[in-house]
Parts: structure tokens; sequence; C-alpha cells
């Protein structure tokens, strides 16, 4: 949502800027056509392929009782390379409008800042893909996903014990999910 918000704002933004020494509306630079629609594409499959590894995994659960492994790691991957792909579209459209961008009255601003907060966080870091690569390579996954292997192993164990854990840590968890709610 936030990748999505920061390129509608960049669009909007190209139709009605100019850039200092180059002639004529940003919205007319065959350059920022070029970036918009690369931006999009990338945008709209990294969250096609969110979407889907989250939907296979709701389905699978619900087939089988249980989150088969090779399951988490398919939406851990597909998140992970989510929230790095969105932060590319928002460096993507700071770029595009150079100095411009680095105003707080600019909003691309707040999105840098917001996107880049989110990409630091254990979800958005790039050693979610280190375990995706051992699982592929015939290794044990390792990590976080081991232990929440060994935690959450099946769908009712699951939902259990994140309402029981979670609803202190985090009260929000258990009512914004259906995922987590027993």
């Amino acid at each position: 949502a936030l990748a999505r918000r920061c390129l509608d704002d960049a669009i909007e933004l190209a139709g009605r800027k100019t850039q200092r020494g180059v002639s004529g509306a940003m919205i007319d630079r065959s350059t920022v056509h070029r970036q918009i629609g690369e931006t999009e594409a990338g945008l709209r499959a990294a969250d096609q392929y969110l979407r889907s590894s989250a939907a296979a995994l709701w389905e699978s659960a619900r087939e089988h009782g249980k989150v088969e492994m090779d399951a988490r790691i398919e939406v851990r991957m597909a998140s992970t390379h989510a929230i790095r792909h969105a932060a590319e579209v928002v460096d993507s459209a700071y770029e595009l409008f150079g100095s411009g961008a680095i105003f707080k009255t600019n909003r691309i601003q707040r999105h840098y800042q917001d996107v880049h907060t989110i990409a630091q966080q254990i979800q958005g870091t790039a050693t979610n893909f280190e375990t995706a690569g051992r699982s592929f390579l015939g290794l044990e996954s390792g990590g976080m996903l081991q232990i929440i292997q060994l935690i959450l192993y099946d769908v009712q164990d699951c939902t259990g014990w994140l309402w029981w854990h979670g609803s202190k840590a985090c009260p929000r968890l258990h009512r914004a999910s259906p995922v987590f709610r027993s």
C-alpha cells in the first residue's frame, strides 16, 4: 500500500512538475514514461506474487490442517521480496523528483522514510532469502523459520499459541488477522 501510494503520488506530481534546466513538464519526457512504466510493472508483479503465495498457504492450511514449511518459506520469500521491491518503487520516485523529493513538504520524502524503516525490520531483511536458498538446496532452513516450525506445527496450535501470546504482546494481532483468530 505504501509503494502504491508513492507511485500514485509520483504520477500526480509528474503531471504538474517541471525540472530546472529541462524544457517541458516531466509528464512529457520519455524517460519519465519508461520509469513510471517499469516501476508499475514491478509493483504489480511483487503484489501478485505475495497475494498468490498467501492464498496458497491459506488453502493448504485449510485443506491439510497444517501449514507446511515449504508454504511458510514461500510466503516469507514473497513478503520479503514485496517489502524490498516497495523500497525500490519509492527509490525510483525519489530519484525521479531529484532534490525536490528531500523536503518534508513533498509526500515522496515521507514515503521514502517510511519504506526504509519497514525494510529494516526482520521481515524485510535480505537474510530471509538465505533461508529460502537453504531450503532449495536441500539443507535445513535454520533461523527463524526453524523456530516457528518447532512452536507452530499445525494450524490449530498456531492459532491457539498466537492468540494467547500474541494478544498479550500485541492486542491488534488477534483482531487484525483471520489466520490468528481462534
